[in-house]
């Protein structure tokens, strides 16, 4: 029984630009996330170090302002500071 040599091949090619098509939507899907909202905060006090405000975004842009003041946001939802350059939402 003859095999046409052009199926054998395809197959294989197609596996492969697939898991290619695959790796890279997955990568961006975790880019996506690396650059999510952020609340933003300002600086009031020694008391209110960090009072929250707008939302922000963390991908680099205009800078995230209220007014004149800038707004910053935290490194992890626990930290007591606010040392984070945040950006305007387009």
């Amino acid at each position: 029984m003859k095999t046409n040599p052009f199926k054998r091949l395809m197959l294989p090619l197609a596996v492969a630009v697939l898991g290619s098509a695959g790796a890279f939507v997955t990568t961006s899907m975790g880019k996506a996330d690396a650059f999510a909202n952020q609340q933003g905060y300002r600086f009031v006090s020694a008391a209110d170090p960090c009072h929250s405000e707008i939302m922000c975004r963390t991908e680099e842009g205009d800078i995230c302002t209220l007014g004149s003041v800038r707004l910053w946001g935290k490194a992890t939802p626990a930290a007591t500071t606010c040392s984070v350059p945040l950006y305007k939402i387009n």
